[in-house]
């Protein structure tokens, strides 16, 4: 298999995550360690490869509109919603 730079994705910061996901880096490491979001730690840094981030962001959405209850709820409920359904407890 030729391995050319063309076919090689890069490595992201947790800095470029955050911005692609328009999370803060609290909520990143919360999702590393409560949700299962798939990122290599290296050293003390995180790297990640985006098409896996998409891949689980949409894995975990699939789950939730299915009715299983995880990861996926907290990415549709707004903060404003005052009224939460049998779901989300």
């Amino acid at each position: 298999m030729d391995m050319t730079k063309e076919n090689v994705e890069r490595w992201y910061s947790m800095n470029e995550v955050c911005k692609h996901l328009a999370i803060t880096r609290d909520t990143c490491l919360t999702w590393i360690d409560k949700r299962g979001m798939p990122g290599v730690k290296v050293g003390r840094t995180w790297r990640f490869k985006i098409s896996e981030i998409d891949e689980w962001m949409r894995s975990c959405n699939a789950r939730n509109s299915e009715g299983t209850p995880g990861a996926g709820t907290a990415f549709r409920k707004s903060r404003h919603d005052s009224d939460p359904s049998p779901a989300d407890n």
